[in-house]
């Protein structure tokens, strides 16, 4: 396959596991996702599953699948990266003008900063600290859909029909569209979680970021880059990160 090829299986690839990752927050909020299939994200972090493991002084076996995860970066390397991370594709695909220009002024060794939020994280660990973890690009992002994102949707289809129902013409319309997706993709009661201002306004910091330089989050911030990116110095091979 040419270099342009795997450009585009890695961009299709990334479409797909970020709609799957969306549909599995939609359907965990909704309560329909299988078990099995609810924190796959989650149960594919090794940062994640470390932290817990160590934090527990245990191994938990749901948690090993993991290893995928460290057996393809060990041979391919950060694939995860590349190809998997619902929030790396998103920080990928917000891009701004002159970010590439800002970024050269920025000095490499602000990297540091992303290998002591993974030692200080995992350290944390080792003495039952889980807090740490939240730093782990799969939490933050699925803390922000969850308990942001998702709530304001809600809050605002409520809001646009509350007003539509006012309009006698479209209420059996609205009635329709009330029964196709209320308990399914609509909540039956609106959600409401505490601190979710401030969990948006840290993720739009992460967005904001890429200001400065393209997936700046992914460059010098992610502990869990930097546990990939300590793995894949052993990689046969390195896919197309962008």
């Amino acid at each position: 396959m040419s270099w342009e090829g795997w450009r585009r299986l890695r961009k299709a690839v990334q479409i797909l596991t970020f709609a799957f990752y969306i549909y599995l927050i939609f359907s965990v909020v909704q309560q329909r996702a299988a078990p099995a299939l609810s924190n796959i994200f989650f149960r594919l972090d090794p940062l994640s599953a470390l932290g817990t493991m160590l934090a527990s002084r245990q191994w938990i076996p749901k948690l090993g699948l993991a290893l995928v995860t460290v057996g393809l970066t060990v041979v391919i390397g950060r694939v995860w990266c590349g190809w998997i991370c619902p929030l790396g594709s998103l920080l990928e695909w917000v891009s701004f003008r002159k970010a590439r220009i800002r970024a050269k002024k920025i000095s490499p060794r602000l990297r540091v900063v992303k290998y002591f939020l993974l030692a200080t994280s995992l350290a944390a660990a080792l003495f039952g600290g889980l807090t740490l973890l939240v730093f782990d690009p799969i939490a933050i992002f699925t803390r922000t859909l969850t308990t942001a994102v998702l709530p304001a949707l809600y809050y605002a289809i409520n809001s646009v029909e509350t007003v539509l129902y006012r309009l006698d013409f479209l209420v059996s319309a609205l009635d329709r569209f009330e029964s196709l997706v209320r308990g399914t993709v609509v909540p039956a009661e609106q959600p409401a979680f505490a601190q979710s201002l401030a969990i948006a306004g840290l993720f739009s910091g992460l967005i904001d970021l890429n200001l400065l330089a393209h997936r700046f989050w992914c460059r010098y911030l992610c502990p869990l880059g930097a546990l990939l990116g300590l793995l894949a110095k052993v990689s046969l091979f390195r896919p197309v990160i962008g």
